[in-house]
């Protein structure tokens, strides 16, 4: 666990360096008040309970749909888990072959 503002900010503008598939980072260690950061419950949504506070938001509409996000926590940095989520995301989606469409027809 990261015990410090220095060594997480530390941490945060390294990742390039830690993680080849990240070229380039525009990532900004902004510290705030305690209230700025806090948990947004989502009440109507019981499905993300399992995962309370964390969750993911994801296509189509990402302000409304909203998914149960394992392996999130507070106890460790999340980065390395989300670039590895996108990098096996990615390397799905490389490796799928494209869907040959069929030319229209007309009845």
């Amino acid at each position: 666990m990261l015990s410090s503002l220095v060594s997480y900010s530390r941490f945060v503008y390294t990742i390039p360096d830690r993680f080849h598939s990240v070229k380039r980072s525009t990532l900004i260690l902004k510290p705030m008040g305690v209230a700025v950061g806090d948990p947004q419950p989502h009440p109507d949504d019981p499905m993300l309970a399992s995962t309370h506070p964390h969750h993911k938001h994801v296509s189509p509409d990402i302000k409304h749909n909203r998914i149960p996000a394992p392996g999130l926590t507070f106890d460790q940095p999340n980065f390395p888990f989300l670039i590895r989520e996108i990098e096996e995301t990615l390397l799905r989606f490389t490796e799928e072959p494209p869907v040959a469409s069929s030319p229209a027809t007309m009845e």
